[in-house]
């Protein structure tokens, strides 16, 4: 799969996937027959700007002794509504998380004024654009159990 990728002119980068993003995602494909959890996933891993927002935020959540592998975590969605607690912001980017997962989004998606570190947080990204939309980017297809 990953030279059929390459050879398309893309690259998927798997070490951004925790393990129970994985185990998420296998078990709605081989249980239900679901597999836009893959479909979104595969999106993900293979936008460099997505890839790089996760790696940021797991380099983060190493340096803190903080296990990321078991938890889901994801990038957000255009279009979207979230609701969680702000973990940080990173120039650019931004972390959250739920009780059970913990998303990366854009920090021009926040609410003005910016919260703050540890406080309750409740937007919606921007809207769907038509590039993302003719890319199949934007789709509400997988963001596991507790979030939206």
């Amino acid at each position: 799969m990953t030279a059929l990728v390459k050879n398309a002119g893309h690259e998927l980068n798997f070490d951004v996937v925790s393990a129970e993003r994985m185990a998420q995602a296998s078990i709605a494909g081989h249980e239900r027959g679901d597999v836009d959890a893959f479909k979104r996933m595969f999106r993900e891993i293979s936008d460099p700007e997505r890839v790089q927002a996760l790696e940021n935020a797991q380099k983060f959540l190493t340096s803190q002794g903080f296990d990321w592998q078991n938890r889901y975590i994801a990038t957000t969605e255009p279009g979207r509504r979230y609701d969680g607690v702000l973990v940080g912001v990173g120039g650019s980017d931004f972390m959250m998380h739920d009780k059970q997962n913990i998303l990366v989004g854009k920090t021009k998606d926040l609410p003005r004024p910016l919260p703050e570190q540890g406080q309750h947080v409740v937007f919606e990204t921007s809207q769907k654009t038509r590039a993302n939309a003719r890319e199949g980017r934007g789709r509400d297809d997988d963001f596991g159990p507790g979030l939206g």
